[in-house]
């Protein structure tokens, strides 16, 4: 069911970017609003995390981590302004990212599934 979810709201989310112009990708609504490319490359970036901290309790894949040459925030803890990068090349960041996601799923049992994970703050199960 989540999976599902996962891709739906992908799906939704694809809706909406489907014939953006190309200067909205770096287009600030506001003086502290976030682009909407910031906002893509912060949500692959999160989703590669997710993935590898909480659910497979593993380093990042080299082949993500090049993915993502800029932290997720700031200095002052806002979210990485990014600029320059083409719609193209943050769908494909998050289309890789998401075939690692239903890859780890796909392959994990249901034991693996329900298995907590403990992490210094929190617990979770994928």
């Amino acid at each position: 069911m989540w999976l599902w979810a996962l891709n739906d709201a992908r799906r939704r989310t694809l809706v909406e970017l489907h014939e953006l112009p190309a200067a909205a990708i770096d287009w600030h609504p506001a003086e502290s609003a976030q682009s909407i490319g910031s906002i893509l490359y912060h949500m692959a970036l999160i989703e590669a995390d997710w993935l590898y901290t909480e659910v497979l309790e593993l380093p990042l894949s080299e082949q993500l981590a090049a993915l993502f040459p800029y932290d997720s925030r700031d200095q002052h803890g806002l979210l990485t302004s990014i600029h320059g990068v083409a719609l193209d090349e943050h769908l494909a960041r998050l289309d890789t990212v998401r075939r690692h996601i239903l890859a780890a799923y796909q392959a994990m049992d249901l034991h693996d599934f329900h298995r907590v994970r403990h992490l210094p703050d929190y617990d979770v199960t994928p």
